[in-house]
Formats: C-alpha cells, sequence, structure tokens
C-alpha cells in the first residue's frame, strides 16, 4: 500500500486530524484521549505549552469549541512519524465570556503511529493576521 493510501498513510494522518476537531466539538474526551498521546506537547497560539493533563483541563474546563476547520493540510511521512502544516479556524467560547471568539492559526503537528493508531504527539499554532 503507497503511503498515501490507507489508515497508515497520509488519508489516515488526515482522518484522524478530522476526528481531532470533531472531538472538540462534540466535547467527546473519550474519543480525544485516543487521539492525544501521554506524551503530547501541546503549545497554544496564546505562547503557553500544555503536557496531557494540562491540555485537558483547557479542552474540558476553560474553553468550548464550538466550530473547528481546517485549511488544506501539507502532511509528510517519515516511517511512524507524520508532520502536520496547515490553517485551523476555530470558533471557541472561553470561560466566563459571554460572546465567542474567531480564531485562525497556522498549525504545526507531529503524529506518531502508535498502538495501531496515529496520536498526536506535539502541536504549535500562530495566530494570523486578521
Amino acid at each position: 500500500m503507497a503511503m498515501d493510501e490507507g489508515e497508515r498513510g497520509i488519508a489516515g494522518v488526515i482522518a484522524a486530524e478530522q476526528r481531532r476537531g470533531e472531538a472538540l466539538v462534540a466535547r467527546d474526551f473519550a474519543t480525544l484521549r485516543t487521539l492525544v498521546a501521554p506524551d503530547i506537547t501541546h503549545t497554544h497560539t496564546r505562547g503557553v505549552t500544555d503536557d496531557f493533563d494540562g491540555y485537558f483541563r483547557f479542552v474540558e474546563q476553560d474553553i468550548a469549541f464550538l466550530e473547528a476547520s481546517r485549511g488544506p493540510l501539507d502532511v509528510r511521512i517519515s516511517g511512524d512519524i507524520a508532520v502536520m502544516t496547515g490553517t485551523m479556524d476555530n470558533l471557541v467560547l472561553p470561560r466566563g465570556r459571554e460572546e465567542p471568539i474567531r480564531t485562525r492559526a497556522q498549525a504545526l503537528q507531529v503524529w506518531a503511529w502508535r498502538d495501531g493508531g496515529w496520536r498526536m504527539i506535539a502541536f504549535q499554532s500562530t495566530n494570523l493576521p486578521a
């Protein structure tokens, strides 16, 4: 099977990212925990870096994702590692706010093939100009 086909190829990484976005909006944290590796390094657009526990505290308690979408994604695979880059557009409601905020950022993600599936091991995003 070519690396751009199937679950272990580029299509599989993109499908994992699609499931991650859907899980954030649905607040399906059980699914999200299967996609985010326990050794994640997650750097938010605001410059804060979280580990696994910090990331889940943030998405479970501090913010609600109302929409999560991605622009075109570039994925490169080398062995069991995939590097994904592309834009993301989210509509979020931070705790304590009444009005949602739309964010647009460029994201860099690193995924690893572990235990039969893609797990995100690193994430870094940078806000894009309005």
